[in-house]
C-alpha cells in the first residue's frame, strides 16, 4: 500500500502544530465539531468555486472524536484525498489508528519545557534587536504557561516596544492579563447584567482561537435558563450573521448587549 498524502499533526506544542498546519493545508479549513465527515467529504468531491483540493481539518482542546459505525470508509475516503489534520488527540484514538493503517504521515509535537520557552523569547526579541531582562524573561514564561502560541502573541508586542532593553516593568505592562476563560463564565455576566465582564470573555474566547459557532451554541442554551422566554428568533438571526459572512465577533457582541436589553 502506497503511504497517504495526508499529515496528522498532534501534540500540544500548539505554535509549532499551527504554524506547519498553516503552511500545508492551503485550501478549505474545517473544524471537526462543527463539520461532519460527511460534510467534509461532499466539499473534497464538489469543491466550491474559491476552494482548492488541500483541505485542512482542525480538532481543538483534546476533543476526542469517534469514528462512528459505518463512518469508516468516510474518513478514509476523506484521509485519501491528502487532508491535514492538526489536533490534541491521545496516543491512543481511533482517528490515530486509522492514519496509522493508512500510512499517512504523523508528527507529535510535545510541550517545551521553561527553559526551552525561554530560549524561543530570548531569540525572537534578538532578531527584533530587542534584550530582555532575566526577572522580565522569567515573568512573561511563567504568567504565559505552556501555551507557545499565546507565548508568540505576547512576545509580538514587545517586539514592538520603543525600548531596546525589555525590562520587568515593560513587560506587566505590555503583557495582557493572561486569564482564560471558559464559555460558561459569559453565562455568569449575562446573569449578572455585567456587560464589561461580558465584552472580556467574549474578548478572551476570541484571542484564544475559540470557534464563536460554539460561543453560539453556548448562548442558545444559556438564554432559555437566564431570559426564561423564547429567543430562538434572535439566535437565528446571530447564526444567519456569521454564516453570511458578518465578522463573527462583531455580531455576538451586538447580540450580548441585545440579550441584555432582552432579559
Amino acid at each position: 500500500m502506497r503511504a497517504s498524502k495526508s499529515v496528522y499533526l498532534y501534540g500540544p506544542d500548539s505554535l509549532g502544530r499551527w504554524r506547519r498546519f498553516k503552511s500545508l493545508a492551503r485550501g478549505s479549513l474545517f473544524y471537526l465539531y462543527e463539520t461532519s465527515w460527511e460534510e467534509i467529504l461532499e466539499e473534497i468531491r464538489n469543491p466550491s468555486l474559491f476552494s482548492s483540493s488541500q483541505v485542512g481539518i482542525r480538532i481543538l482542546h483534546g476533543r476526542e472524536e469517534k469514528i462512528r459505525k459505518g463512518e469508516r470508509e468516510v474518513v478514509k475516503e476523506v484521509i485519501s484525498s491528502g487532508v491535514v489534520i492538526s489536533s490534541e488527540y491521545p496516543e491512543k484514538s481511533e482517528l490515530k489508528a486509522l492514519l496509522k493503517e493508512l500510512r499517512c504521515t504523523v508528527e507529535y509535537y510535545r510541550a517545551l519545557y521553561e527553559r526551552e520557552r525561554a530560549a524561543l523569547v530570548r531569540e525572537e526579541l534578538k532578531k527584533a534587536g530587542k534584550d530582555i531582562a532575566n526577572d522580565a524573561l522569567f515573568y512573561i514564561v511563567k504568567t504565559v504557561g505552556e501555551d507557545t502560541l499565546a507565548l508568540w502573541r505576547e512576545v509580538e508586542k514587545l517586539k514592538h516596544l520603543p525600548c531596546g532593553k525589555i525590562l520587568l516593568s515593560h513587560v506587566e505592562k505590555a503583557v495582557a492579563p493572561l486569564r482564560e476563560y471558559p464559555v460558561w463564565e459569559l453565562e455568569v455576566a449575562l446573569a449578572n447584567r455585567d456587560y464589561p465582564k461580558a465584552w472580556e470573555v467574549l474578548e478572551d474566547l476570541k484571542q484564544k482561537g475559540q470557534s464563536p459557532q460554539l460561543v453560539v451554541g453556548s448562548l442558545n442554551y444559556m438564554m432559555g435558563r437566564i431570559c426564561r422566554k423564547d429567543l430562538s428568533e434572535e439566535l437565528f438571526l446571530l447564526d444567519w450573521r456569521i454564516k453570511t459572512g458578518y465578522s463573527p465577533w462583531d455580531s455576538l457582541h451586538l447580540a450580548v448587549l441585545r440579550f441584555m436589553y432582552l432579559c
